[in-house]
């Protein structure tokens, strides 16, 4: 098969009473789909229909329907292994290669999608500095120190701070700013 979607992923939203949700994409195994409901990955709760012939659509069937409003995403996720053995000056098995390049594209699909969620530093920049261990970073806010990389600081060195909002012609302290729910300064 060929795959004619570049996204791996598909977003609906809830309204309380439709059970079905489509995934028209081209999907190997039942397990290689993963469904959230808000954000939460769900378990149990639906069924996974048309996978066994790739000629249908793919669907989503809820046994309650999402809640009005509840975002619902569809993510395929594929395992990033290959476990196709093809012998040498053996016979070509077209359909077992056809699937493992579909597979092999659905990973790099995946990345992908991984990729334009994630923080990435300019092209005209080879690097940036690893963000600080779990360990170090927490109950901190994320800055950059005076050579663009991430650091976490304290609230008491943060609130210190001198901040311009975007569109802003006043600078203030951060802890003035995070104090504020809104700001006719901004």
């Amino acid at each position: 098969m060929a795959l004619t979607s570049t996204s791996n992923r598909v977003v609906a939203t809830g309204d309380d009473v439709s059970t079905v949700f489509y995934f028209n994409r081209l999907l190997y195994d039942a397990t290689h789909l993963q469904v959230y409901l808000d954000a939460a990955l769900q378990t149990s709760g639906y069924t996974v229909n048309g996978v066994e012939d790739p000629w249908t659509a793919n669907d989503v069937t809820f046994t309650v329907p999402p809640g009005t409003g509840v975002q619902v995403l569809l993510l395929r996720v594929v395992p990033l292994t290959q476990l196709s053995v093809y012998n040498v000056a053996g016979a070509f098995p077209a359909k077992t290669t056809e699937k493992n390049l579909d597979l092999a594209m659905m990973g790099n699909q995946q990345f992908d999608e991984r990729l334009t969620r994630s923080l990435t530093v300019p092209v005209s920049e080879t690097s940036i500095a690893s963000i600080p261990l779990v360990a170090i970073r927490a109950n901190k806010y994320f800055t950059y120190d005076s050579s663009g990389n991430p650091t976490a600081t304290d609230a008491a060195t943060a609130s210190g701070t001198s901040v311009l909002s975007t569109g802003s012609t006043t600078a203030r302290l951060l802890a003035d700013r995070f104090a504020e729910v809104f700001n006719v300064k901004d």
